[in-house]
């Protein structure tokens, strides 16, 4: 349901992550018309499982499958590697789950600096 190439996020930074979101597991399929649904994003460290969160994505383009979530600096608050899954609603009983998401947390450059070096 999802093409995805893990990303990488900055622990305790703030920014989006954006998808498309395909209509199937074959070879090249379209994107999945997002018309008329929400989406929710989860998220859960995989070494510290205590440490989750989930939010409502933005649809930015239903046609073409496109949805972002945008980042608190309060959801990757330690580094590792976290996994994700988006959950499409179309108001049907049984929702679509995009799953396979893998995002590394990673520690600021800045962080390894003492504050009269930055």
């Amino acid at each position: 349901m999802i093409a995805v190439v893990p990303k990488t996020v900055i622990k305790g930074a703030g920014g989006f992550l954006e998808y498309t979101i395909y209509d199937g597991t074959t070879v090249n399929p379209p994107p999945l018309d997002l018309t008329g649904a929400s989406a929710i994003f989860y998220c859960v460290c995989k070494e510290d499982p205590t440490k989750k969160f989930y939010g409502n994505m933005t649809v930015v383009n239903a046609t073409l499958g496109q949805v972002n979530y945008e980042i608190l600096t309060t959801d990757f608050p330690e580094v590792g590697t976290y996994e994700g899954e988006i959950v499409l609603d179309y108001g049907d009983p049984l929702p679509i789950k995009a799953k396979g998401i893998i995002i590394n947390c990673v520690a600021s450059l800045v962080d390894s600096f003492t504050p009269e070096g930055v």
